[in-house]
């Protein structure tokens, strides 16, 4: 999915999550205040944010605040968040068990990944390019993509091995830069 998605034109990328927002504003799960806040979104989605990984990050800033505002007002989980700008499913199209893994994912580190060590980290330092063996694009930033995809916990975002292209994060507007393993 990733490979065609980033061949799009940046005004077909916007064009997706507006639909995508579109369908999901539509739904009888949202409230009328939750509906407005779905049209704050599709208003801000724009083609000059897909141009490249640069011009991202105004809209990557807006969603941030876009979903505290969603958790604090209306108490989304984390997880709903997550299906709303990172997945390119609506909740129709993804399955109960899907959800269910989630849901259930601890909030605190669905935007992160494990070091070596095990340990939680959210900034990652990405190996020189000379120490790098490119075998194939890289297609995750955070290990929570991998564990979704996956359905398993165990699975991890592994750096370095591939080559950084991007389509990764909150609406695909961040690098990839490792491979679920």
């Amino acid at each position: 999915m990733k490979p065609v998605y980033n061949s799009l034109s940046p005004s077909r990328k916007a064009d997706i999550w507006i639909e995508k927002f579109s369908t999901m504003s539509k739904s009888s799960k949202w409230n009328q205040e939750e509906v407005s806040h779905f049209q704050k979104m599709i208003l801000r989605i724009n083609s000059k944010y897909f141009i490249d990984i640069a011009s991202g990050e105004e809209l990557r800033q807006f969603a941030k605040q876009w979903e505290e505002e969603g958790i604090e007002k209306f108490k989304w989980s984390k997880a709903h968040t997550y299906v709303m700008l990172i997945s390119f499913n609506t909740f129709d199209d993804i399955s109960p068990e899907r959800l269910k893994f989630i849901e259930n994912y601890n909030p605190e580190t669905l935007f992160s990944r494990e070091n070596g060590n095990g340990a939680v980290v959210n900034e990652r330092k990405i190996p020189d390019s000379e120490s790098v063996t490119v075998r194939t694009n890289c297609s995750c930033c955070y290990d929570s993509w991998c564990q979704i995809m996956a359905l398993d916990s165990s699975v991890h975002c592994v750096e370095g091995s591939c080559r950084e292209v991007g389509g990764c994060g909150i609406f695909g507007t961040s690098e990839c830069d490792g491979i679920c393993g």
